[in-house]
């Protein structure tokens, strides 16, 4: 069974051209994921062609794994986590594989409503372990939602920088 939720960020502070100039730079993205909590971090693609930044990464990441969860994982939290972001329309598409039996995704847009800029973000949990897929769901929002006011905040900080 699936899990979703929302997480929607102002980011007002920048216009749409902002981010639009700064996610076309792989730079920019590469220093993004050097500055991300995690280990061994790989990137296997990024390039922007044609209006389209592709992103192809895996790290070990430290979070908080219930105890029920751990004996899924062979050493630390691997993620692949595929990234495309569409930079005429300002979406993007991004998908976490696990090296559990779990898959996360999420559907963004930046969008601009009067004078106000926001991120929003919206998420599916799919964890296939029978029985305690629903309590590792929720744990696994908690988690992304922690994650995920960490990488905005460093996202803004580098988009002063490459904007």
């Amino acid at each position: 069974m699936t899990h979703k939720f929302q997480i929607q960020h102002d980011v007002s502070e920048f216009s749409v051209d902002q981010f639009r100039s700064a996610l076309a730079n792989p730079a920019f993205h590469a220093e993004l994921a050097e500055k991300l909590p995690g280990t061994n971090v790989v990137i296997s693609r990024s390039e922007c062609i044609d209006n389209q930044y592709y992103m192809l990464r895996e790290l070990n990441l430290e979070a908080n794994i219930p105890k029920l969860a751990q004996k899924f994982l062979k050493d630390a939290l691997r993620i692949k986590r595929v990234e495309n972001w569409n930079l005429n329309s300002m979406t993007v598409e991004l998908t976490f594989v696990l090296n559990m039996p779990a898959e996360f995704r999420c559907h963004g847009s930046i969008v601009q409503q009067g004078q106000q800029v926001f991120f929003k973000q919206d998420w599916e949990v799919d964890v296939r372990i029978p029985l305690i897929h629903g309590v590792l769901s929720r744990h696994a929002e908690e988690e992304i939602r922690r994650f995920n006011t960490i990488e905005a905040e460093i996202f803004q900080q580098l988009l002063k920088k490459y904007s």
